[in-house]
């Protein structure tokens, strides 16, 4: 599956707003309801911050792949956000993050959740 057939112009915000990592995936959680009209009622939220806590989905090269498998999705959906002054995500490079990519997944698509991710961090 491609990044493409998971977004729509909707999910894609060329201006976040928020400067902290907490903030930014609030930020791009709700982008991501909004745009797939998910109604998560907050678990989304909390299964990619539940994510994160374990270790940090700043990849390198300015580039984050927060992500999350949640009941309320019933389908694998993205939403991406760019943050030209950058902002720190506790890289593994040490370096800031520019480029945000969420993904959300239903708990029953594990394989194809991987996939998916490694597909993004190809790119």
């Amino acid at each position: 599956m491609r990044l493409s057939e998971l977004l729509n112009t909707s999910a894609v915000s060329l201006r976040l707003k928020a400067r902290a990592k907490r903030e930014v995936l609030v930020e791009m959680v709700d982008l991501l309801e909004a745009a797939h009209k998910f109604r998560s009622q907050g678990e989304i939220l909390d299964r990619v911050m539940r994510r994160e806590a374990m270790m940090t989905t700043g990849i390198g090269n300015g580039v984050a792949i927060p992500h999350g498998k949640a009941r309320s999705a019933d389908r694998m959906a993205a939403a991406v956000g760019v943050c030209t002054e950058g902002l720190d995500f506790e890289s593994e490079d040490g370096q800031l993050v520019h480029l945000v990519v969420l993904l959300v997944s239903p708990e029953s698509a594990t394989s194809q959740h991987v996939k998916v991710l490694a597909n993004i961090s190809r790119l």
